[in-house]
């Protein structure tokens, strides 16, 4: 007689599912924070409003742009702070913003610096910046002086030198992102949760409108590129599919052994689609978005739209842990 001992197989409990709403508005909550081990919410609230976004990872250097507050830049070929001023031509200049690609957004400032040192170096150029509101606009001009392991230095100015800061914007490991908003002060909000407390983002971001012409879309300074809802994927910690083979309800762990997990930042939101007939909002019923976080497993699903979809809706979503 033989006999031999043998690993149980791995018993999976009932998954469970709760709803969340998330609530988006483009002026008062442009971005809706999820942690879904826990399931909270935290909201992006009015007064964090900020224009430049700095990659905190040790080994990047990307600053981003808010498509929603409008902002653009012209990269001078200028290195001479002092030389921009009141009298620079602003006529007919090319306005850049973060430009989407298959792997995240390409930042406008890309050519910031020379990137093949251990810390890159600033090329100096003098960028104008311009935060267009209705048919106003406010410019500065924005030099990256520098960057190191830990932080950013910047100076920034009105044309008139009536404004004119050297800001260090520190590299917190704590969060994804450090923040800054340009005014007469500089301020450094904290917009972000900090990074181990959230996994999506219900948030937008900037687009073609040829690529993406057929769902409604926010102007941007920039005549081909709109602003559309998307989501954010915390990628330090998350990786995602989408599911168009399995049904919602017999979706569990086992069937997700099957799917290709990607590690993305973004992508445009899988939860709603837009029918064309009716110019409305409606929610997903071809696919839904499986999570891994770490060693477990989520399954998304929306499951009511209301409200003026993009400008401010409601969201209802489905999470299945699996």
């Amino acid at each position: 007689m033989f006999s031999g001992c043998f690993e149980p197989d791995r018993q999976i409990a009932a998954p469970l599912a709760n709803e969340v709403l998330l609530t988006s508005d483009v002026t008062s909550n442009q971005a809706v924070y999820l942690n879904l081990s826990h399931q909270n919410i935290e909201l992006d609230p009015f007064d964090k409003k900020w224009h430049l976004k700095f990659q905190n990872a040790k080994n990047g250097w990307s600053i981003y742009m808010n498509p929603l507050e409008n902002v653009a830049i012209h990269q001078t070929t200028i290195t001479n702070f002092d030389a921009v001023d009141s009298t620079f031509n602003l006529v007919g200049l090319k306005w850049l913003i973060d430009a989407p690609t298959s792997k995240g957004a390409y930042p406008a400032f890309a050519g910031w610096g020379d990137f093949n040192f251990s810390t890159p170096k600033s090329f100096k150029n003098v960028y104008i910046l311009r935060l267009k509101n209705d048919i106003t606009a406010i410019f500065y001009k924005v030099q990256v002086l520098d960057a190191s392991d830990d932080a950013y230095r910047i100076r920034y100015a009105s044309l008139n030198g009536d404004i004119d800061h050297t800001v260090t914007v520190n590299k917190d490991e704590l969060y994804t992102h450090s923040f800054l908003r340009l005014a007469s002060e500089p301020v450094q909000p904290k917009v972000e949760p900090k990074k181990n407390d959230w996994d999506l983002c219900l948030t937008f971001i900037a687009d073609s409108i040829t690529k993406q012409g057929n769902l409604p879309f926010l102007p941007t300074i920039n005549d081909y590129y709109g602003v559309y809802q998307a989501l954010l994927i915390n990628n330090d910690y998350n990786k995602i599919a989408i599911d168009s083979i399995h049904s919602f309800d017999e979706i569990d762990f086992f069937k997700t052994q099957s799917l290709i997990f990607n590690s993305r930042d973004q992508l445009h939101s899988v939860l709603i689609d837009w029918d064309e007939v009716n110019l409305q909002a409606t929610i997903s019923t071809d696919n839904f978005l499986i999570v891994q976080k770490n060693d477990s497993y989520y399954a998304i699903k929306s499951q009511r739209i209301t409200g003026n979809y993009p400008i401010d809706f409601d969201l209802e979503l489905i999470i299945k842990t699996l």
